[in-house]
């Protein structure tokens, strides 16, 4: 028995949290954050109300209502976000210096048994623990600033295992063999086996999908593994991503080991055709792809600051199935016809899709609720089962592999899914888990496709409606019959003439290569266009590569504050 640090309340093994200082009880922390789910046994407690809503939302400000969430998974508001995640590479002295300052001391710690001899030890701790190569720490500690071309280690060293991964196709009995010899390999093919097996429960292959919803933009393979390691994990990045957000591992958390791919430099025989004509065989260098299993960490293993949030251009507005559908819609049409058909025609069906035409049917008669899903699910058939492999399967098969590929992408952008009975691949491949493997693999990729491609689109039409919402429109001054013209241009308008013209753009504040500049008592003028650079537009933003100070820079400048925009030529 022992008590809450935070309220006192005696603690029971199963509502204890740890967190990095110590227990504290679920109640505690429903207070806190006001997480209304049940507390999974194991986890740590997360810092801020931002986490606790990532469980179940992509990165969203908390005052923004569950029905106008993007239509984005945490993964794809990553990747829109990491743009204003600066590597290390890029901070200021003084920046790397308060970096450095707020690591905490058990970070340090890992690193205290290495021999270093130069100037400044703690300096040389930092900055081994900021992830710097021996030799980049030594210059940091000694100069305060990374040297030129700094190398940086992604886990700290005593994770790491490297090791060329010499996988097989596997035996019915076993679906990942391995020859290497290499104990953190041959660990990472045994959770994996071991994993086929247990998706033998329905309960534990329906939490597994929604686990990939989370983690679609990860290979099947780190997919498993981290399901395997931390089935909780909501996102997961590396020891050096984690400290450029703003927050650090907490102490006495252990890693999630999963497979990165790295190229080393072979020689080979390869065949090419001499001066004669002839074919010969010649031994040449060249690149060849490897794997090493890496460490990385969950964000509920961390703590710092407040995870970054999208902005209000990526929320929607009216109903979020009927957005699904249409986004969904557009990427289906590009490559297939999609018919409302009469009720009757449907013969009862909700929808289904024609292999030998490519067209999927709809019912007339479907809710967009319905609609939404069902297309997923039809488009799964058109991406799974049209090749010759897909033709092949067993119908019931198919079924499956097309409802577990619903349930994914649905459960990645927050839909209702406990209506979903899923099927399990392995019913009709008991004998073979090759064929599981495989069956896992198109389910999960296919999703991954699906996704990403509902993401390009959502992200696609949240520039263009910040396009419009920007027709806030700019005060322009352009040469006409020789004689200045004053008048508004949109934002479109702007990108267009610095194609074909050179434009000089004034502005009272903006970003200079990330960072947030003011033009102090007047403005500052950026040239773009003809041999001054280009400009491009990005979220509703300006976005100039154009020459600063004597380098190329990147400049972003928020649409209203921009004075006036002369157009030169």
């Amino acid at each position: 028995m022992t008590n809450c640090l935070r309220c006192a309340r005696t603690l029971r093994a199963e509502p204890s949290i740890r967190r990095g200082a110590g227990p504290v009880c679920a109640k505690w922390l429903l207070r806190q954050v006001g997480w209304t789910g049940r507390v999974p046994k194991g986890w740590s407690a997360m810092s801020d109300v931002r986490v606790q809503r990532f469980l179940k939302r992509p990165l969203v400000s908390t005052d923004v209502p569950d029905e106008r969430v993007p239509i984005l998974t945490t993964q794809g508001a990553m990747s829109v976000l990491e743009l204003s995640i600066r590597p290390l590479e890029e901070y200021s002295p003084e920046e790397l210096r308060q970096a450095a300052e707020r690591i905490p001391a058990h970070q340090l710690a890992a690193f205290r048994g290495e021999r270093y001899d130069g100037p400044n030890r703690d300096g040389y701790l930092r900055g081994r623990a900021m992830g710097l190569s021996r030799e980049s720490a030594a210059v940091f500690a000694e100069r305060g600033v990374l040297p030129a071309n700094a190398a940086f280690e992604e886990v700290p060293p005593m994770e790491v295992a490297q090791a060329s991964v010499d996988d097989t196709e596997g035996t019915p009995e076993q679906a990942f063999v391995t020859n290497s010899r290499n104990e953190k390999v041959r660990q990472a093919y045994a959770r994996l086996n071991q994993l086929l097996d247990e998706f033998y429960d329905s309960d534990r292959w329906k939490d597994y999908l929604s686990f990939a919803a989370r983690f679609h933009r990860y290979s099947p393979y780190n997919q498993w593994l981290i399901y395997a390691q931390r089935p909780n994990a909501t996102f997961v990045a590396g020891y050096k991503k984690w400290l450029e957000m703003g927050r650090h591992v907490m102490r006495g958390e252990r890693g999630i080991a999963i497979w990165a791919p790295y190229t080393v430099t072979v020689e080979r025989e390869v065949e090419e055709t001499d001066e004669d004509g002839n074919t010969v065989r010649v031994t040449r260098q060249v690149p060849e792809t490897r794997f090493k299993v890496v460490t990385v960490f969950d964000v509920s293993q961390t703590e710092g600051d407040p995870l970054p949030t999208l902005g209000p251009e990526h929320q929607i507005e009216g109903d979020r199935h009927q957005a699904l559908f249409e986004r969904l819609r557009r990427v289906v049409e590009r490559n297939h016809r999609i018919q409302i058909l009469p009720e009757e025609e449907m013969r009862g069906a909700r929808g289904f899709f024609r292999p030998s035409t490519g067209e999927i049917a709809l019912s007339a008669s479907n809710s967009v609720n319905q609609n939404a899903k069902t297309l997923v699910h039809e488009y799964a058939h058109a991406l799974l089962h049209s090749n010759p492999v897909g033709r092949s399967l067993p119908a019931e098969q198919k079924e499956v592999e097309a409802e577990a590929v619903a349930f994914i992408v649905c459960e990645a952008f927050g839909f209702d899914t406990s209506e979903y009975s899923v099927g399990y691949v392995g019913a009709y491949n008991h004998d073979d888990k090759r064929r599981i493997r495989q069956s896992v693999e198109r389910i999960t990729r296919t999703a991954g496709k699906i996704i990403e491609e509902i993401e390009r689109e959502s992200l696609a039409e949240a520039e263009r409606n910040a396009r419009q919402a920007a027709s806030v429109r700019l005060q322009g001054r352009a040469m006409e019959a020789g004689r200045p013209v004053y008048r508004d241009f949109s934002l479109d308008e702007i990108a267009a003439k610095a194609a074909t013209s050179e434009l000089s753009i004034e502005a009272k504040r903006f970003k200079l290569n990330g960072r947030d500049v003011e033009a102090g008592t007047g403005v500052s003028s950026f040239s773009v266009g003809g041999d001054y650079g280009t400009l491009e537009l990005r979220g509703g933003k300006l976005v100039l590569h154009t020459e600063v100070r004597g380098e190329i820079a990147e400049v972003e400048i928020e649409p209203g504050d921009v004075e006036m925009v002369s157009i030169l030529s």
